[in-house]
């Protein structure tokens, strides 16, 4: 398995309805063995399904992408789980739309991820309105010393600075 490729990108089929189903869906042929195609095969992939079902902006997609490059690794593994992710999903969608119950393992894998998603979160007013942001990366871990405890990066000269880009990025863009 690959972490990257530098082919033309996949045009995802997103006609599922749910950001999860499309995801789900990123096997084309899965019932017919010869004929099935995995659609992701590499991190970059993963990226693109992302942007284009717009969970993730151009800009975020950059980043990722840029941090991908530089960690092969995590970009593996990050690829390795998500594969792992989207089965439990496939399973337990089919099951239901077989009229069966979904597998109590792969409800808890679905339960324990979404759990584990919210930690990854929080509420952000732009524009007068309030949303989710989704922090993009959380592999640096800080004290926060600061006075009013509100510090949100480990150093203001690399994620800092990330974090400043990509809210410049999103207000020129948006």
């Amino acid at each position: 398995m690959e972490s990257h490729r530098r082919q033309p990108e996949y045009a995802f089929d997103l006609s599922g309805g749910d950001l999860s189903l499309d995801f789900a869906n990123t096997v084309s042929r899965r019932t017919v063995q010869e004929r099935r195609t995995d659609h992701l095969t590499t991190y970059d992939d993963l990226v693109a399904f992302a942007r284009q079902s717009k969970a993730l902006s151009l800009g975020e997609a950059e980043q990722h992408l840029s941090y991908a490059h530089q960690h092969q690794q995590r970009a593996k593994a990050a690829l390795r789980e998500a594969l792992e992710f989207r089965e439990v999903l496939y399973r337990a969608f089919s099951a239901l739309a077989a009229g069966s119950q979904a597998p109590p393992s792969d409800l808890r894998e679905i339960n324990n991820r979404a759990i584990q998603a919210m930690t990854h979160r929080k509420l952000v007013r732009e524009d007068g309105r309030y949303r989710w942001h989704w922090r993009w990366n959380k592999a640096w871990l800080f004290l926060d010393r600061s006075r009013n405890r509100s510090r949100r990066w480990c150093d203001m000269k690399t994620c800092g600075n990330r974090e400043k880009a990509r809210r410049h990025y999103q207000r020129e863009h948006a």
